[in-house]
C-alpha cells in the first residue's frame, strides 16, 4: 500500500472515530437533557400540586370560617329576638302578679313554700299589693303551722313579681316569684318562641333537659 493510501485509510478512520464519539456524546447529552426536562415536570407537578392543596386549605378554612361568622350572626340575631321577647313579659309580670288568678292561688304557694323552709324567724317578702292579703293568710288556721306568726311580711322590690320565703339563717330559699320561674322556664319557652318562625329557626338551637315543668 502507498503512502498516500496509507494516509488516506488512516483519515478515514480516524474521522469514523470522531463521527461515532460526536453521536455517543450527542447521545449521552439527550440522554441528559430528557432527564433533566423530567426531573423537572416532576418538581412542577409537585410544586403544583403543593399548591393547589395550600389554595383548597386556604379556601376551605376561609369558607369554615365565613359559616361559623353566618351560624354566629343568626345565633346573636336569634339571642336578641328572645332577649326582646323576654324582656316584653318581665314588663307584665308585676301586674299578672297582683291579678286574681295569682292572688287565688297564693295559699297553696305560701303553704308549699313554707313546707320547705322553717317558718321561725323567717322573712316573707311580695309585691306590695300581696303584703296585707299574705299577713292574712298566715294568720289563718291551716297555714304556716304554730310558727307562722313568727315570719316577717315585707314588701321589695326584688319580690314585685310575686312572693319568695327566706329562713331566719339566710340559708334556705324559696322564689316563688313569677319571674324566677319564668327564668327557670326560659329554655323550654326559647325552643317554643323559635319554633313559632319555622323549622330554619330551631335548626341549632341545642336542645335543654334543664327547663321547669309548666
Amino acid at each position: 500500500m502507498s503512502l498516500d493510501a496509507l494516509l488516506d485509510a488512516v483519515e478515514r478512520r480516524g474521522r469514523q472515530e470522531v463521527e461515532r464519539v460526536l453521536d455517543q456524546a450527542r447521545a449521552e447529552a439527550a440522554a441528559v437533557e430528557r432527564a433533566a426536562e423530567s426531573r423537572l415536570a416532576e418538581r412542577r407537578a409537585d410544586a403544583l400540586r403543593e399548591l393547589e392543596a395550600r389554595v383548597r386549605g386556604e379556601a376551605e378554612a376561609r369558607l369554615a370560617a365565613a359559616r361559623r361568622e353566618a351560624r354566629a350572626r343568626v345565633l346573636r340575631s336569634r339571642e336578641r329576638l328572645l332577649e326582646a321577647v323576654f324582656e316584653a313579659v318581665m314588663a307584665e309580670l308585676p301586674d299578672a302578679a297582683a291579678s286574681e288568678r295569682y292572688r287565688s292561688a297564693l295559699p297553696d304557694l305560701l303553704a308549699e313554700a313554707l313546707r320547705c323552709v322553717d317558718a321561725r324567724g323567717a322573712t316573707l317578702e311580695c309585691a306590695a299589693p300581696l303584703r296585707d292579703e299574705a299577713r292574712e293568710i298566715l294568720e289563718a288556721p291551716g297555714v304556716g303551722g304554730p310558727n307562722r306568726q313568727d315570719i316577717v311580711v315585707r314588701s321589695c322590690p326584688e319580690a314585685d313579681t310575686g312572693i319568695r320565703l327566706l329562713s331566719a339563717d339566710g340559708r334556705a330559699l324559696v322564689d316563688a316569684t313569677l319571674a324566677a320561674r319564668l327564668e327557670r322556664l326560659r329554655p323550654r319557652l326559647a325552643i317554643v318562641v323559635l319554633a313559632a318562625l319555622g323549622p330554619r329557626a330551631t335548626a341549632s338551637v341545642p336542645p335543654s333537659g334543664t327547663g321547669d315543668r309548666p
